[in-house]
């Protein structure tokens, strides 16, 4: 809680990356595009998640006031649109599409815990790898326990959404046979890994919290109305349209 604040985070990134193509999902993708896809909704909550004040109560709807209250104070940048080379001739994919398979953005929260704090999200399709994840990177120690150490890294946390979720901490260490070169090491922790069969599935959860009546996970009718303004507003600054290999990072 004390570092989670403008003063020590340097800036947020959130990566929704996927190796797949449309995948015979043309004539719904490409009205849409990966902005309104995954930006809009899957995205901007993961962000609302990790920017959100503590609530008064988790249980009872308790969370979504307080994603709101960061959805309504979060505001465009700037960003870039791509689009994965080939798409043109997916089926059911207009060929002379200008819909993005790809989309970059930074975004600003304007509130006491976020402000001048850079928000960066990608996500896409047909990249080099299948990814969710939200990086944390905090603002290099002006600090240093070797004064002559040139360069440290950055303190990074990882929250792995996807993929073997849980989480990683880049923190820095001195290296071995070393008098004051400083390297950073990977702390880990695996969900499954530790909870192996006992790992519920996502989909699990929701109907576990369905079934009880647990709302804490659910979004509100207010979240879903800003999430699409700042979509809209991102989509309206009439961004450029790259195109990109296959398999590209």
């Amino acid at each position: 809680e004390g570092t989670w604040h403008r003063d020590y985070i340097d800036r947020i990134e959130i990566y929704c990356k996927e190796s797949l193509t449309v995948s015979g999902r043309g004539a719904y993708y490409d009205r849409y595009g990966a902005s309104r896809d995954m930006v809009q909704s899957h995205m901007l909550q993961m962000l609302a998640l990790t920017a959100m004040e503590r609530p008064d109560r988790v249980i009872d709807r308790g969370m979504e006031a307080e994603k709101t209250h960061v959805l309504q104070n979060t505001h465009f940048v700037t960003g870039v649109r791509g689009q994965y080379e080939g798409y043109r001739q997916e089926e059911n994919v207009d060929t002379e599409s200008q819909t993005e398979t790809a989309f970059v953005g930074e975004w600003r929260i304007n509130t006491d815990r976020w402000r001048d704090v850079p928000i960066y999200m990608l996500t896409g399709k047909a990249m080099d790898e299948k990814r969710t994840e939200i990086r944390i990177v905090y603002k290099a120690s002006q600090h240093a326990f070797f004064k002559e150490t040139i360069t440290c890294d950055p303190d990074i946390l990882i929250i792995r959404v996807a993929q073997k979720s849980g989480f990683i901490l880049y923190v820095n260490s001195k290296q071995p046979n070393s008098i004051r070169e400083t390297m950073p090491v990977k702390l880990d922790f695996c969900h499954s890994c530790r909870y192996g069969p006992y790992t519920q599935e996502a989909y699990e959860n929701l109907l576990a919290s369905v079934f009880i009546g647990e709302q804490s996970i659910s979004v509100s009718a207010q979240e879903i109305e800003q999430q699409w303004r700042i979509i809209e507003e991102a989509l309206q600054s009439d961004l450029p349209l790259y195109t990109y290999q296959q398999g590209e990072d």
